[in-house]
This record gives structure tokens, sequence and C-alpha cells, in this order.
């Protein structure tokens, strides 16, 4: 069971990792204000939240 939650945990950071590269990507194309941006931002942080709460769950079953 803990290896599949650690595949999922690095599959995680690696989709925290894509995100965060389209972002900056999409602010230097079309700036910070655009709705592209403002999009991979928000999907971003849905991402990272997801992150911090596995990581959080993990702590309590520790």
């Amino acid at each position: 069971m803990k290896s599949v939650k650690k595949e999922c945990m690095l599959s995680l950071k690696e989709k925290i990792l894509k995100k965060q590269k389209e972002m900056y990507v999409s602010a230097n194309e079309f700036g910070i204000k655009s709705n592209q941006t403002l999009t991979a931002s928000q999907e971003l942080d849905q991402l990272i939240n997801m992150y911090l709460k596995n990581k959080i769950e993990e702590a309590k079953n520790f």
C-alpha cells in the first residue's frame, strides 16, 4: 500500500512541476493577468493542496 502511495505522490510532484512550468510560460507569453495564466495558477493551487493533504494524512498515520 505504501509503495502505491509513494508512486501517487511522485506522480503528483511531477504534475505540480509540469503545471508550474505551464503557468510560467503562460505568464511570460500572455501576462500574469490573462485567463490562461490564472487558470493554470488555480490548477497548480489544487495540485499543491492535494499534495499537502496527502502529506498531512501520511504524517497522521505515521
